[in-house]
């Protein structure tokens, strides 16, 4: 806790955080966000929240009273998927890789596709007639979701930007626009792409259903950008994150340790971190100065040892600042109780005379 005092918090006055990444523990608060924000951004641009059911399995104590189950499900975000056209998305499937569409590659939402030409027109009578910053409800999702690729994000600088033009024009695949971007189409994924999650429900008074878990999952591999869980987020590079530290009432969706790093480190500066906390109180994040490396993680972090330079050619000397680190994996499982690691050697044959290399294993 006493680290966090140097992390700002979350205020009015943080302009260039308006729509900067929510990390969050759970699915369910990253759902609340998301809503949240998509309503924000439509009413700042000009456009609209179109949203439609998730897929939808295994919810035991699921309403049987059509009007409590409708009730529900207004009520809880998570039964929706989202697009607001303009805003950041992320891709959630590694979908065709030697082409970029990764999982975890930042896209923009563009537009979204029907096939039926009654839906079509529907749709878009709609939406001549909906106010800005409404949302349009569909009871199904439609047939494409279309996406902006290596769109120029707001806060890039001229390097980023000229990635990207790079990047545009070494695409060779197409575009249904003819305006400089590249626009493609994702359709409703397969069942090879389907990722079901357990999210929290509510329930209780009001509600109509006791406090449960339901199994969701999205039509599409997108999803906005506006909020990601933490266990998403690993392994990306964010400019500005929120960071959603008050306790939370359920342990399932408190931050670990190893959360928190994950969470603190996807920014390059402290000064693109804010921390997002109840009423602005940081008393509700008290609970972190008790968290706890994981048994498996403190032996994996003890194989980390200083990288050494040459001053002499018997002396090894560490670095004094900057240190930088190699893992020794013989360390680490000693640290988790394993003892001294035996060696293993491949198949001489594989090596011929050469003295084979030696590999560290459980024991």
């Amino acid at each position: 806790v006493e680290d966090l005092r140097d992390y700002k918090i979350l205020s009015s006055h943080d302009k260039d955080f308006e729509f900067a990444t929510i990390l969050t523990p759970g699915n369910r608060e990253r759902h609340e966000f998301n809503k949240i924000q998509s309503n924000r951004w439509a009413m700042k641009h000009g456009t609209n929240v179109i949203k439609w059911p998730r897929r939808e399995r295994k919810w035991d104590a699921k309403p049987r009273n059509p009007f409590h189950l409708n009730r529900v499900k207004q009520q809880e975000s998570c039964f929706w998927e989202l697009f607001v056209a303009g805003s950041i998305a992320y891709l959630t499937f590694n979908l065709i890789i030697e082409k970029g569409l990764a999982n975890g590659v930042p896209v923009r939402y563009d537009s979204i596709s029907f096939v039926d030409d009654e839906r079509r027109t529907d749709f878009e009578d709609r939406l001549r007639n909906t106010p800005p910053g409404e949302e349009i409800i569909l009871t199904s999702p439609p047939d494409f979701i279309n996406v902006e690729l290596f769109p120029d994000l707001d806060g890039d600088n001229i390097n980023a930007k000229k990635r990207n033009a790079e990047k545009r024009k070494k695409w060779k695949h197409g575009s249904i626009t003819n305006d400089g971007r590249i626009v493609i189409p994702i359709e409703v994924s397969n069942k090879k792409h389907v990722k079901w999650k357990k999210t929290d429900i509510r329930g209780g008074g009001g509600y109509h259903c006791r406090p449960s878990k339901v199994e969701l999952a999205d039509y599409f591999p997108i999803e906005p950008g506006f909020s990601v869980t933490i266990h998403k987020a690993q392994g990306r590079t964010i400019r500005r994150v929120i960071l959603s530290l008050s306790e939370h009432p359920s342990h399932f969706n408190k931050i670990t340790w190893e959360g928190l790093y994950v969470a603190l480190s996807r920014v390059k500066l402290r000064d693109d971190v804010r921390l997002l906390l109840r009423n602005g109180d940081r008393s509700t994040m008290k609970y972190i100065s008790k968290l706890e490396k994981n048994s498996s993680v403190k032996a994996y972090f003890k194989g980390y040892v200083p990288k050494t330079c040459h001053q002499d050619s018997n002396i090894h000397i560490p670095y004094q600042h900057q240190v930088p680190m190699s893992w020794n994996a013989t360390l680490a499982l000693e640290a988790a109780g394993y003892g001294t690691c035996r060696k293993v050697y491949p198949p001489l044959s594989k090596w011929g005379a050469q003295e084979p290399p030696t590999y560290p294993s459980w024991p």
